[in-house]
Order: structure tokens, then sequence, then C-alpha cells
């Protein structure tokens, strides 16, 4: 099944170095897709005592690593949907 994504995204040269910038934006429905993603991503990796790896309950897993950590994940997932992959 093909999945549909429209995205605004702009790409600018920072002056006096060899970096750019990325902007880009997704829907609210494309962003909590990715939250959903970063989550069980997450959820894989994270140890929790009583736990097997990757079987806490994903309540558990948002209280141990923090609603930050959740959105940084998330944005990755967002930002290599809209751009692609970002190679250094």
């Amino acid at each position: 099944m093909a999945s549909h994504h429209t995205y605004k995204a702009t790409i600018k040269k920072l002056p006096e170095t060899s970096e750019v910038e990325i902007k880009s934006e997704i829907s609210a429905k494309e962003f909590d897709a990715a939250i959903a993603d970063a989550v069980s991503d997450i959820q894989k990796e994270v140890t929790i005592p009583g736990f097997r790896k990757g079987a806490a309950p994903e309540k558990m897993v948002r209280e141990k690593v923090g609603a930050g950590a959740i959105v940084r994940e998330a944005a990755e997932h967002g930002r290599a949907l809209a751009n692609g992959p970002v190679g250094v």
C-alpha cells in the first residue's frame, strides 16, 4: 500500500559555512504517526525493571524517557520522511 505525504520543505545554505539549514513542516496527523513510530522504536530499546526489553507498557516507556526524547525521535522520523536521509 503506497502512502502519500505532503510536506513543505526548504533548504538554505548558511553564509560563510559549509552548513545548510533544513526546515520542514508536516501535518498534525503525520506528526501523530511519527510520535507513535518514535514510541515504538524507543519501546524496543528501553529497559524497565520487571519487563523484558521491548515489552514494557507504552505508558511506562513514556514516563521513563520523557516527552522530550519522544518528540526528538518523532521529529527525526518526520524529517526523514520529508527530506530523505541526510548524509554526513
